[in-house]
């Protein structure tokens, strides 16, 4: 215990930047609770929830709850108002109201009835922001703010494909341009604009084309017999395989950069910490790094694709279609993600290996 307060002291400006950060997080919070002004959709806050099961229901799966709220703002705001909510077990199109829940509701007065517009959660996504920002302050200090303007430069470049999609261009090349700037942007933000970052630049580059040319090579052998997850949507999606092959391209990437980073960065800090290291030596360390890396790469990138379709396909299943079924319609294009994520990555290995390499042998770093 003693040994805290010399730690803080120690540290004075990170303990101050910390309090500062922590209390302005505190702030925020308290604003976004009270906010219901900025918003024109009438609010209203749970008081109370009564429950109970629909007369004449054999299954005793639905459920009609009688609602009372204090409406938080507009015309209305301080009234206590009270509605109905028929809710089923399954709960794939209605709503499930606790008391303390946040509703945006609607009048409706041709019929004098109030419904549910769906849930106010703004508070829990900026808590979960601000965690996230805390955490980093914490960790990453004073390159926070380039962790954090690379993530948000990223969001906004996402952004304007998705709006010039819509506009009629391709959403695929639209992608490809933007795998350059994801990959320039974010390496030199946060690696700095050095050797390393311009080795981890080509490698991912070069790993990202390969990988994509293999995958396409195999989406065109066997178009018929693929599942495109967007296809009950096609009147609306002309596009939909483009947009498979970007979500293809974009979810490889993730991976694939942050093996050649950290191909890079170990290389790097073995020729900082010794200066003598011969080159079949580094040959052998960062050779023995790739093949530690590879594994759990290929494991974090089949962890978050079993993640994104996990939730659509348990509801499939659990409200009656059969497990086949629904891999081969809903899970399949993930299954094909991951599996071309994890050849990226395979390949990853060997050419951030050889392109680090040999930039170091013509570096002479």
């Amino acid at each position: 215990m003693k040994r805290i307060p010399a730690v803080i002291r120690k540290n004075k400006y990170k303990a101050i930047s910390v309090m500062i950060f922590g209390l302005s997080c505190i702030g925020i919070l308290i604003f976004v609770k009270n906010d219901y002004f900025l918003y024109q959709e009438t609010i209203a806050k749970v008081q109370s929830v009564i429950e109970t099961n629909t007369e004449g229901d054999p299954t005793g799966l639905i459920y009609n709850q009688q609602i009372t709220a204090i409406v938080k703002n507009g015309d209305k705001k301080g009234e206590i108002i009270e509605f109905g909510n028929k809710r089923y077990y399954s709960g794939v199109y209605d709503y499930y109201v606790e008391q303390g829940d946040e509703l945006f509701v609607s009048f409706n007065q041709t019929v004098n009835s109030i419904e549910i517009q769906g849930f106010k959660r703004d508070f829990y996504l900026v808590l979960e922001v601000l965690i996230f920002c805390f955490a980093l302050v914490l960790v990453a200090s004073k390159r926070s703010l380039l962790y954090l303007a690379s993530l948000i430069i990223n969001i906004l470049i996402f952004a304007v494909i998705v709006i010039l999609r819509f506009r009629g261009i391709n959403i695929f090349l639209l992608f490809i341009a933007g795998v350059l700037l994801f990959t320039c942007l974010t390496l030199f933000l946060i690696a700095g604009i050095n050797k390393k970052s311009v080795a981890a630049i080509i490698s991912t580059l070069i790993s990202v084309s390969i990988m994509m040319l293999i995958a396409l090579i195999i989406f065109r052998l066997f178009t018929a017999d693929i599942h495109y997850e967007t296809i009950e949507y096609v009147q609306y999606f002309y596009d939909f395989d483009k947009v498979f092959y970007s979500g293809v391209l974009v979810s490889g990437l993730g991976a694939i950069m942050d093996i050649a980073i950290i191909m890079s960065s170990s290389i790097n800090e073995l020729i900082s910490r010794n200066r003598e290291i011969s080159y079949i030596d580094l040959k052998k360390s960062a050779w023995v790094i790739a093949q530690d890396i590879t594994g759990t790469m290929m494991n974090v990138l089949v962890i978050s694709c079993i993640a994104g379709a996990m939730p659509l396909f348990i509801y499939l299943v659990y409200n009656g279609m059969p497990i086949n079924m629904a891999i081969e319609y809903y899970g399949s294009a993930e299954i094909i993600r991951a599996l071309t994520g994890c050849i990226g990555i395979v390949l990853a290995v060997p050419v951030s290996y050889l392109i680090n390499m040999g930039l170091r042998r013509r570096w002479k770093t």
